[in-house]
């Protein structure tokens, strides 16, 4: 599925516009209202320019005006791709871990790996759908060193724990009614959806 440009003209047309609206949302709201998106979508645009520094500015900028924010598996992915061309590995390893548990089917098929992810069946195919929508693009640019080094990643010890303990409590919560132990549970669960581990 074609979704970004293909012209660098074009890209950085986009990224200018993209900008101005998130620029213009804030000034006369006083925040983002962007429905559309645009914010998951600027640092892939800055990848397919391939311009990394820009990538990551544009990264620093949306922590600082979006601290809270729950992110996006294009987002995610594309982050990890900029800190590893930086040569931030600590870093790419954390957003490579986001980018997992924003979607467990994602990273399989990016890194052509046969696993098979046992989730409940709503979410498998609502997660199974949004994998069919992804970009072509988010895919194509990982280059070769950096799919090798993201199967690495992907089954090292650490990584292989945050995505087991993440499988396990989704499960949990299939069966657990509102109670403490439920809210325990959804709590985990934001917390290593948002990066909040140590490797």
């Amino acid at each position: 599925m074609a979704f970004f440009p293909k012209d660098p003209k074009k890209i950085r047309a986009r990224i200018r516009s993209y900008e101005r609206k998130l620029q213009k949302e804030k000034e006369e709201y006083g925040d983002y209202s962007d429905g559309y998106g645009k914010r998951y979508l600027l640092g892939t645009l800055y990848l397919l320019m391939d311009d990394t520094e820009g990538s990551l500015d544009y990264f620093d900028w949306f922590e600082q005006e979006f601290p809270d924010d729950s992110g996006h598996t294009i987002h995610y992915l594309s982050w990890t791709l900029a800190l590893y061309r930086s040569g931030d590995l600590a870093g790419a390893k954390l957003k490579f871990g986001q980018a997992m548990l924003s979607n467990l089917f994602v990273m399989p098929a990016l890194l052509d790996l046969d696993e098979e992810i046992v989730l409940g069946e709503f979410d498998t195919m609502l997660s199974l759908m949004y994998l069919q929508e992804m970009p072509d693009e988010v895919f194509t640019l990982w280059r070769d060193e950096e799919l090798e080094w993201g199967q690495e990643v992907y089954y090292s010890p650490d990584i292989t724990a945050l995505r087991e303990r993440y499988i396990e409590i989704e499960r949990a919560l299939d069966i657990t009614p509102p109670s403490p132990k439920r809210q325990e549970l959804v709590a985990e669960s934001f917390k290593l959806k948002g990066g909040d581990v140590k490797f």
